[in-house]
């Protein structure tokens, strides 16, 4: 506490001293008022979360309507399904009511009912082909299902991605992440460039996952944006020495050095002004060495591009802390 009521920080740092009898008789040391420097780190903090945050809704801005085209092909197809299982309602509906009189004439002994009646189940039975319906409208079930799971996983996905991403670390498989960021990005990937897919069984991190998967899809979006003619975009994710390694790499037209050595800087775009924020790439520097790990790029003109990703395994991280 200053003298004049405000509180402040110190830093201190200090010796031992001795007496002629070796024994401690004190400390020699210096205390620093560091609290506008303290204040300034939080303020710097405090920014680059804003700024990361602005980033990723950002993202999801330009996504958008890519986003609403893959929940509605799923909700189409949902919407068509219900639709058929209402007229097979209608079907079953009319063949319980048409048993339903076949039992009350078997009751009553009226026999030229029970002709009529069996005879009018019979030839609904054909008009509709009863065994296609039934088999039918089991597969819808499973179709519909699968609609409903592909929406949810997309609105999870986004929700997820949208979340502020403070809190603590947990633990967390990074192929997850990348096959969410792939979900949120495909309406901008699937026209653009073939995906392949090469990913280790499980690769546990320590991590705030909605973070990294923000780094994944500006990497991936950004590899759609720069292919042409043939294109590929490889994901690979594997253990290397103690770390989760991930390599996104594509055959586009590749990077001059001058653009490479800059690519991580704040505010660096090669997009057309409006197209983007040219903080997705510095944003996804940071949120990886804040998790205690590396971000590179390997590119020349012609040859595509690869980033590398390294982090600690989840069990590295801890041993380390």
């Amino acid at each position: 506490m200053h003298k004049d009521g405000r509180a402040v920080v110190l830093e201190t740092s200090g010796v031992p001293f001795y007496g002629p009898d070796g024994r401690l008789d004190g400390y020699r040391g210096i205390d620093r008022d560091v609290t506008r420097r303290k204040k300034a780190e939080k303020e710097k903090a405090a920014m680059t979360e804003q700024l990361t945050q602005t980033e990723k809704l950002a993202s999801i801005g330009q996504l958008a309507a890519g986003v609403a085209h893959e929940i509605n092909n799923p909700l189409g197809f949902v919407r068509s399904n219900l639709n058929t299982l209402s007229e097979y309602l209608d079907v079953f509906k009319d063949l319980l009511a048409l048993h339903g009189e076949l039992s009350n004439a078997y009751e009553k002994g009226e026999f030229e009912e029970i002709v009529e009646f069996r005879e009018a189940i019979e030839k609904l039975k054909k008009e509709v082909d009863l065994e296609f319906t039934v088999n039918d409208a089991g597969q819808i079930l499973i179709d519909t299902n699968e609609g409903v799971s592909r929406i949810s996983s997309i609105v999870k996905g986004l929700k997820d991605l949208s979340h502020a991403g403070v809190g603590d670390l947990v633990s967390h498989d990074l192929n997850n992440c990348l096959k969410d960021a792939l979900k949120i990005g495909w309406h901008e990937v699937k026209n653009k460039a073939a995906v392949e897919l090469d990913l280790c069984d499980s690769l546990s991190v320590r991590c705030r996952p909605q973070q990294l998967t923000q780094v994944f899809l500006n990497v991936i979006v950004n590899a759609s944006q720069a292919v042409q003619e043939n294109a590929r975009i490889n994901i690979l994710s594997v253990k290397v020495n103690g770390q989760a390694f991930i390599e996104i790499s594509d055959n586009g037209p590749g990077m001059s050095e001058e653009v490479r050595k800059r690519i991580f800087d704040p505010f660096f775009s090669t997009k057309p002004v409006g197209k983007g924020t040219g903080l997705g790439l510095s944003i996804a520097y940071n949120i990886i060495k804040e998790h205690g790990g590396t971000i590179e790029v390997d590119s020349r003109p012609g040859l595509g591009a690869k980033f590398r990703i390294k982090l600690p395994l989840a069990n590295e991280a801890a041993s380390a802390a």
